[in-house]
Parts: structure tokens; sequence; C-alpha cells
């Protein structure tokens, strides 16, 4: 993107919008004035409005601990473009359970639950409590939970791209063939639910060394990546993750502007 275009951007009055209206809402007191804001969240923001307010981690945070948990359900699932189909599939159960997920079921099952948590990358308590506990929120523990994610090595990620249409999760159990300094075992997930763009993403305990040779390594494994970003993971400040990352077919520009908003994203460096 053009240094005009990211100008134009930065002056446009709706641009940070999305950003505003969720501290409005966070700071609404009028049930009325909340109802409006939910709804603009629920209905109107779609994801790359919904990525505009990442880029601020605390105000991304906070709107989604606001004290409604399928409130939370549904701003996640917009968050990553994800339809009830969408969902459905991957948890490998029906639409409609999937649309009582979203919307009405207090206590789902806990494979539901928990695979839901890992597509869309909060800890699962979060969305099945009213009141989670913090501490609760450390150790990814949604991964490891009866199948809602699978286990990989890093070799085999990139084959299981053409399987993934929405997002999955991964135990990963080779990290050291790219990260030296990671344990034995590390999560990620394919993110291919977002019209404009596409990623792996790894989650690390340290910011990853990112020298030329590493960079030509993973490219390599991951060849239909442009860049490379760490940024932080929401929930987990124990936490880095890398994205390996490149547009759809076709939605170049589209993804230059989701790019421009993790180059303004808190914490986040982007490469190259």
């Amino acid at each position: 993107m053009n240094k005009k275009q990211n100008h134009t951007n930065m002056n446009d009055s709706t641009w940070y919008q999305p950003l505003k209206k969720a501290d409005q809402l966070l700071k609404a007191k009028d049930p009325k004035i909340t109802t409006d804001l939910k709804n603009y969240f629920l209905k109107t923001a779609n994801f790359s409005l919904l990525f505009r307010v990442q880029m601020k981690q605390k105000l991304w945070e906070d709107l989604l601990s606001f004290p409604d948990v399928f409130f939370r359900r549904l701003v996640c699932a917009n968050a990553y473009n994800l339809s009830e189909k969408m969902i459905s599939e991957a948890i490998g159960i029906s639409t409609g359970s999937a649309h009582n997920l979203l919307n009405n079921s207090r206590e789902p099952s806990y494979n539901i639950i928990h695979t839901f948590a890992v597509m869309v990358n909060v800890p699962w308590q979060l969305l099945i409590e009213e009141r989670p506990v913090e501490k609760s929120y450390s150790a990814p523990t949604e991964y490891f939970y009866n199948g809602s994610a699978e286990e990989k090595q890093i070799e085999e990620l990139l084959e299981e791209r053409s399987k993934v249409s929405s997002i999955k999760g991964y135990q990963i159990l080779n990290p050291e063939y790219l990260f030296d300094r990671e344990p034995e075992q590390v999560t990620g997930r394919w993110v291919r639910s977002l019209a404009e763009m596409e990623y792996f993403e790894f989650h690390l305990d340290r910011e990853p060394v990112l020298h030329k040779q590493k960079i030509e390594e993973i490219f390599k494994l991951f060849p239909f990546a442009t860049h490379l970003v760490t940024t932080y993971t929401p929930f987990r400040q124990n936490k880095r993750s890398l994205w390996v990352l490149g547009p759809k077919p076709g939605k170049e520009k589209k993804y230059q502007d989701l790019l421009y908003c993790l180059k303004m994203r808190d914490s986040t460096i982007v490469v190259p």
C-alpha cells in the first residue's frame, strides 16, 4: 500500500469507528446505547472492521470480556468470518447445534466448546463462563482436549492446507525443526476462513529469531506466504504468535489493507 493510501485511511473519519464504538460499549451505562452498540458488533461490523479493533490489544481483550457469553461467542465468530456452516463442519456437529452454540446453548459439551475456542484463538473458559478466572488463560489446554486439535509434524502442515476450509488447530510435535528454543510441543492453527488472506499461526514461548536463513526456511515450507508476522496472542501474555501470511488469489489489494492494520497492531513485527 502506498503512502497516499495510508494517509487517506488515517484521515478517514470512519476508519477508526470500530475502535471508538468498542470503547463506547465498554463505557456505556444506558441500556439502549448498550444494545445499539452490541448490535453494531453483531450485525454490522464484519471481520475487517473487527480486525481494526484488534490493533489495540487491551481494547480487543476488554471487548471479548464483555459480560455476555453469547456476545463473546458471536464476536469471535464474526472476527474470523465464521458462518454456522463452517463451525458445524469444523467441529462435526449439525448447523442447528452450531446455531445453538452461538445463540442459546448455555452449557455446550466440552468437545464443542474446546474446538470452537481453538478456532477463534481464545481460552475456552471465556466462551462458557460468565466470569472466567484469568489465571486459567495461561496455558492453551483446549488444544489438548479430546481431538480438538490434531497432532502433526511441521513438514506436514502445508499438506494440511488443502484440507482446511475454515480454521483447524494442531499440536506440533517437532517445533525444533524451525524453532530450536521452543519446548517439545507447540500449538498452532490454519486460518483460511477470511476472504482476503490466510495464514498459519504458531504459538511460541518467545520471540522467534528471524534471521535471513530462518526466513528462507519458513517461506520454503509455506510457499504461498509473502510475509511473516509476530504479534500478541489474545489473553496469553506468555505467548508470541508467528503468522506465516499470504493473500487469497485476486485479493492482493484488500490483503494490503489488512497488512496495514497488522503493522499498526500492538507488539507486532511484520517481515519483510
